[in-house]
């Protein structure tokens, strides 16, 4: 039923693209976002991506589906430059038929062009699952893209195939951590620690670190006491349509 319609709802434009705003955690100011794709179907209403993003990636549609949500970023991007509210990256999911395809560094060149954005205002997340696959064909991408100017981001980073080494080897600017990580029952101080010390590690190592998933003003003034800076979650934003972002952008200052 998602494949005989998914064509229709992109010319229809159906989806639309979301974005949750990322925070400064000591000023309580954004600093950016993270686009997000959602499907508003004319009957069946709000579809959540977690019944169609996986269809999407079998059957190849998630390319042109990435496409859309690139390009509205990008318009958003320079709309909010022009009236003069640049300077907050906002970055877009590059999934994994992406990096073993072609053209996609040209693609994102082309639309930055286009829409007269710098490239370090569109940073690229991928997830750990991609680089524990074909780790030199996806470091050889990556190193290109951040040649180009692109910043790039692990995301979750620490919930599933990571390691010390991946951390060691692969190109990155940005790791993000959800804080599901800290869900240890009765190993709680332990999860503590370990986040505490992979956040520390990263920093030292020049890495941006953003937690996702803060949800309390509990785990706010965690974060804040082991020097975490950049947070996003419901604690701050739920994620929001394009218009609200821009108010919220607007009012940021």
């Amino acid at each position: 039923e998602i494949e005989n319609e998914m064509e229709k709802a992109l010319d229809e434009r159906q989806f639309c693209v979301y974005v949750q705003p990322k925070y400064d955690l000591n000023r309580e100011k954004i600093v950016g976002g993270e686009a997000l794709v959602r499907w508003k179907h004319p009957q069946k209403g709000m579809i959540p991506p977690g019944e169609f993003i996986g269809v999407f990636e079998k059957n190849g549609f998630i390319i042109k589906l990435d496409y859309f949500v690139w390009e509205e970023t990008c318009k958003l991007l320079s709309k909010l430059k022009k009236e003069g509210y640049g300077g907050y990256p906002i970055s877009i999911n590059v999934s994994r038929a992406h990096f073993y395809g072609n053209g996609l560094r040209e693609k994102l060149d082309e639309l930055i062009a286009k829409y007269d954005i710098a490239p370090d205002e569109l940073e690229l997340e991928i997830t750990e699952t991609i680089c524990a696959e074909d780790p030199e064909i996806i470091y050889s991408k990556v190193r290109q893209l951040q040649a180009a100017g692109f910043k790039v981001a692990m995301d979750d980073f620490g919930s599933g195939y990571s390691s010390l080494n991946m951390l060691k080897e692969m190109p990155l600017d940005i790791i993000k951590m959800d804080l599901k990580f800290l869900d240890g029952g009765d190993n709680e101080e332990k999860s503590h620690y370990i986040l505490q010390t992979l956040i520390s590690l990263a920093q030292n190592m020049q890495l941006l670190v953003v937690v996702e998933g803060v949800e309390t003003k509990v785990q706010v003034e965690f974060l804040r006491g082991i020097g975490s800076y950049y947070a996003q979650g419901y604690y701050f934003s739920k994620p929001v349509e394009s218009a609200t972002y821009e108010s919220m952008i607007k009012a940021n200052k």
